[in-house]
């Protein structure tokens, strides 16, 4: 069963209807106290293809 996850990345390719899309999503941030110091490894900007 595939988890939900909420994103808020208006411009990734993998965001339907602010829940990602992606079959596999790597959160960066090693020394994150809070999840503002984290970001998403997986995003990909649907127009240009890049991160």
């Amino acid at each position: 069963m595939m988890q939900t996850l909420n994103c808020t990345a208006t411009c990734c390719k993998f965001n339907e209807h602010e829940k990602c899309q992606k079959d596999s999503v790597q959160v960066v941030g090693d020394d994150a106290k809070i999840s503002d110091e984290t970001y998403c490894a997986s995003f990909k900007d649907e127009e240009t293809g890049k991160r």
